[in-house]
């Protein structure tokens, strides 16, 4: 048990979620740099939660049940389940959104330099460390499909 837990509410977490949405649009180095004190280039973030909440809610926040996990010696054992709503939510969009007719396919590295397994390093790519995965695209507006998790060689 943490000590240090506050429960949380719908607004917390929609606040939390668009925070993560501004880190996407925002682009600084740390995640310290959008709480900073005195001169805050961010201060809707600072106004929304302090960095010590964001950090808590970001360490015991999971998109899946962590108890139901499935064994890794199980036929539908999936290395992403962690991740996987997020992925199959992609699915949602696509079925909502006409692409037009000029496609692309293309790798893409997610910037990653913890650990993981799947983590890949391509010397070639202006991010070297991270997720290789492979997406598609519509040309018109880069509107991203669908996505795929390379997962070795299998």
């Amino acid at each position: 048990m943490d000590n240090n837990w506050e429960d949380t509410n719908v607004e917390e977490i929609q606040a939390y979620i668009g925070i993560l949405i501004y880190m996407g649009l925002v682009d600084l180095p740390e995640i310290d740099d959008y709480f900073q004190g005195d001169f805050c280039v961010c201060p809707i973030v600072r106004q929304a939660m302090t960095l010590k909440r964001f950090k808590k809610l970001g360490q015991y926040l999971h998109l899946n049940d962590e108890e139901g996990i499935p064994d890794q010696q199980s036929a539908d054992f999936d290395i992403l389940y962690k991740a996987r709503p997020a992925l199959d939510l992609m699915d949602k969009f696509t079925q909502a959104y006409i692409p037009d007719c000029q496609l692309a396919v293309d790798e893409a590295m997610i910037g990653f330099k913890g650990r993981f397994f799947l983590k890949q390093y391509l010397p070639g790519k202006p991010t070297k460390w991270g997720i290789k995965a492979w997406g598609l695209a519509d040309s018109a507006n880069g509107y991203l499909l669908k996505c795929d998790i390379y997962k070795g060689k299998k």
